[in-house]
């Protein structure tokens, strides 16, 4: 009996379906050569792509997603459900935390190809007269490149939201330029968008440069845009330029001309800035800064009633003697 298209197309599709479950990377291979569709459904209504990242087979979901295979809200939906019942179980000692982190990273990887998938679309947004979608593709771009996409055909849209009228839109804008530029040592336009912008732009803007001195990064070039940043009303912005200024001292840069500006936030009113300003001397003392001239100052901060304010205090003091010795 001769075999109809429609059959072999339905076995081959089989083929497909199987190997992918099974993690079967020269199966698959095999049955993309011979035709087999990349959305087929097979048990459970699943596409080989589901079913592959589902048994977590990384190479044949790479291999799926290379060749085309949609990522659907129901498969990333699949996936954040088993990371999360990994980590509650992690919790509790019944899953080792490699394999917690293991998932995390691939589910980050099935977040990162669903965005590239849909990039087209959220550009064209970013220019919408719907608030919202800008307000939502603004943010997938901030994710985006977060995750290392390349967003350079969305830039002109995205430098036009700093002046949006809403200000979370403005924020994730102003985030994805800073992350864009301080990934590529760009940091005269992160230090332009820490200067130029208004609060919801600095905010991203100086949690990027927080960021990526945590992680490391050479912060000398903004040392003039954080320790302006010191004096701002706004409490956030005085946090966290502190905490910046204390991740320069840790990789390196020469803080001499921040110990004033820092000492002026030991009196600060609220008790968030002046435990961060406690820590950040703590870590300019460390790495070679020399801190002596407000010694007496965290001296007394370390015998004041705000237990938090207290204990750091006396961290930085000792740091400080100890190098004074």
């Amino acid at each position: 009996m001769t075999k109809t298209n429609e059959t072999v197309g339905a076995a081959v599709d089989e083929r497909l379906f199987r190997a992918a479950t099974e993690g079967d990377l020269p199966g698959v291979e095999e049955a993309l050569a011979a035709g087999a569709g990349l959305e087929t459904r097979g048990g459970a209504d699943m596409t080989p792509l589901m079913s592959a990242a589902c048994g977590g087979h990384q190479k044949v979901v790479e291999l799926l997603l290379g060749k085309g295979a949609v990522v659907s809200d129901d498969l990333l939906a699949s996936i954040k459900m088993k990371v999360d019942i990994l980590v509650e179980n992690a919790g509790s000692g019944m899953v080792r935390e490699e394999a917690v982190a293991a998932w995390k990273g691939f589910f980050q990887r099935l977040r990162a190809a669903r965005l590239k998938q849909d990039w087209p679309q959220l550009v064209k947004a970013l220019s919408s007269s719907q608030a919202d979608e800008r307000k939502e593709a603004s943010d997938a771009a901030s994710t985006a490149v977060r995750m290392g996409l390349d967003v350079d055909d969305a830039l002109p849209l995205l430098e036009g939201l700093l002046g949006d009228a809403d200000g979370d839109t403005r924020n994730n804008a102003a985030d994805a330029l800073a992350c864009r530029a301080a990934r590529r040592g760009e940091w005269a336009r992160v230090s332009s968008l820490l200067e130029k912008g208004d609060g919801d732009v600095q905010s991203a803007a100086v949690s990027v440069t927080a960021t990526f001195g945590r992680d490391g990064a050479d912060l000398a070039p903004m040392l003039p845009a954080l320790r302006s940043l010191l004096a701002s009303p706004v409490v956030s912005l005085r946090h966290d330029a502190a905490l910046g200024l204390g991740y320069a001292a840790t990789n390196g840069a020469d803080m001499a001309s921040a110990v004033a500006d820092l000492a002026k936030l030991l009196a600060d009113p609220e008790s968030p800035i002046r435990h961060i300003a406690c820590w950040a001397f703590y870590r300019l003392a460390k790495h070679g800064t020399d801190c002596s001239s407000i010694a007496g100052t965290l001296e007394k901060l370390g015998e004041g009633a705000d237990e938090k304010v207290a204990g750091m205090a006396k961290e930085a003091f000792g740091m400080i003697d100890s190098k004074r010795g």
